[in-house]
């Protein structure tokens, strides 16, 4: 993937690094039921938060651009 997440396992807050910044443009976090618990525009940045008020549980993270959508498995544990 073009992004590193960390740290993770997480409490529902962790960092997201963009390798190719420019290339996306929103991240969504969903639960394995496939609702969205968390979203926010990333367009411009390079590194961002997520603080995610969600139960304990396996997510998906997906960072979005108009061709592509990459996504890697968080862990939250509280």
């Amino acid at each position: 993937p073009d992004f590193l997440l960390y740290p993770n396992p997480s409490n529902g807050t962790f960092q997201v690094q963009l390798l190719n910044q420019a290339e996306f443009d929103d991240a969504i976090l969903i639960d394995l039921s496939g609702r969205t618990v968390w979203s926010k525009e990333i367009t411009g940045q390079s590194i961002f938060e997520v603080n995610a008020d969600v139960k304990t549980g396996s997510y998906i993270l997906q960072v979005k651009s108009k061709s592509t959508t990459q996504q890697q498995r968080v862990l939250i544990q509280k």
